[in-house]
């Protein structure tokens, strides 16, 4: 009788843990070092005129992120799997300045043309994380976005919930029969333009999108080392010196 009890007591203790880590997993962690904030932008139709993906994320009152924030992006010409993962290896991407897109002389980042679909990938690091008990993102942008917090998704843009509810757009899915269009604030490039964080929030033209997302405290950096032992950064251009 004592050794079922037992056992029960352990399977109880065993459940218990990994419902809380269940729990845990979905609450995006932030960290001292090396946060990665990952960014799929998106086009609605094959029409459109224009693309922009602007983003201001504050920490404790400060920004962490603003226009002119390094950026690694790529131009997608395939789905690529996991690209949106802090540990993905994005050696192949290309340098940028925030922010990115074509027209309307709102990008720091100026793409060549129309695209279906802009990936882009943010690091940056976080004092007091310990502290830390949310983050606010504003963003500009035109027609769509999906984001990624140290591998949680923390928000969408409205026009973007209804295309694939919980899921993520194929790199060149054409989304314009559920989605609509979004225009930017339009405001100039700048490193940053300090008036356009002014500008109303909402989900209509010319508005930013705003997400307060609560977070808990990962430790002191987001590099992890993998099964070999190596040390793993998505942060590519870190370089060592010799």
């Amino acid at each position: 009788m004592l050794r079922r009890t037992t056992i029960y007591i352990f399977m109880v203790i065993i459940f218990s843990l990994c419902l809380l880590s269940t729990v845990n997993s979905a609450d995006p962690k932030i960290y001292a070092k090396d946060n990665i904030l990952a960014v799929g932008n998106y086009n609605v139709n094959a029409t459109s005129s224009d693309l922009s993906f602007i983003a201001r994320v504050e920490v404790n009152g400060k920004a962490v992120i603003d226009e002119g924030s390094e950026l690694l992006y790529i131009v997608p010409e395939k789905n690529i799997d996991g690209w949106e993962k802090a540990k993905f290896n994005d050696s192949g991407w290309e340098k940028g300045i925030s922010g990115i897109g074509y027209a309307d002389g709102d990008d720091n980042t100026v793409l060549p043309g129309w695209v279906a679909s802009v990936y882009s990938r943010y690091r940056f690091d976080v004092q007091n994380a310990i502290s830390t008990k949310e983050i606010t993102f504003l963003l500009d942008y035109d027609d769509s976005y999906i984001l990624w917090l140290n591998d949680v998704e923390v928000g969408r843009s409205d026009n973007i919930k209804a295309v694939v509810p919980g899921g993520v757009p194929g790199f060149n899915e054409p989304l314009g029969k559920i989605a609509v269009d979004h225009e930017a604030t339009v405001l100039p490039a700048g490193k940053p333009n300090a008036n356009r964080w002014k500008s109303a929030v909402g989900w209509g033209h010319n508005q930013l999108g705003k997400h307060v997302v609560a977070v808990s405290y990962g430790g002191n950096s987001g590099l992890s080392v993998n099964p070999i032992g190596s040390l793993v950064t998505t942060w590519s251009y870190i370089k060592l010196k010799n």
